[in-house]
């Protein structure tokens, strides 16, 4: 995947969600620091999970689409969605539980939601004091302010796509690397022996 040989498959942290078969509250939001090359190995559970980077990209794996969440972007994973998660480099996420019969308002499917300026506020205060496991009123308050924003949030497409194609398949492994590659299709093209058009 990148050119140091990171993939999913080799991090070397690895990290288990922190529920497994239950919420402990409706809404449970939770943030944490983690080391480069750290992976959440395929799994899935029956409440939705929105997750955001604090610092860092966020790297979330389908079985066909690759998710990157960047600062301005937070992932809306439905309930029973299977993925893996994982860093490339150290950062600091968080992820909001929401419990399925809390998701009805929410995308049916699996997207990239922009964060408004409120919503990282919202943000930005749970993680510098994040409530407890069980949170209190004003925090459960707090909580359902953010899923009535998330329900509110434009939907952005910020994935990429991949392909087993001997040309596409470099181009789209240097942009999985690096997400701020700037090259243009040109440059692109020339580094895969093609042209633009093709």
């Amino acid at each position: 995947m990148k050119k140091s040989g990171f993939s999913p498959s080799n991090a070397t942290h690895l990290r288990r969600p922190p529920f497994d078969t239950a919420l402990p509250a409706p809404i449970v939001f939770r943030a944490v620091s983690v080391q480069a090359d750290t992976v959440y190995p395929r799994h899935l559970h029956n409440w939705g999970e929105f997750v955001y980077s604090f610092s860092g990209i966020m790297e979330i794996e389908l079985a066909h689409q690759h998710y990157l969440a960047p600062p301005q972007y937070g992932l809306w994973l439905p309930p029973r969605t299977e993925h893996i998660a994982f860093n490339r480099h150290a950062g600091i996420h968080c992820s909001l539980y929401v419990d399925a019969a809390l998701c009805q308002t929410l995308p049916g499917v699996t997207c990239a939601l922009t964060v408004s300026p409120f919503m990282r506020a919202l943000l930005d205060e749970l993680g510098r004091r994040p409530p407890a496991v069980v949170a209190s009123l004003r925090e459960q308050r707090l909580l359902r302010v953010l899923v009535d924003q998330l329900e509110q949030a434009d939907c952005a497409g910020t994935y990429l796509p991949t392909s087993d194609d001997p040309l596409l398949k470099p181009v789209l492994l240097a942009l999985q690397a690096n997400p701020g590659d700037a090259r243009t299709i040109a440059e692109f093209a020339a580094i895969s022996h093609t042209t633009e058009r093709t």
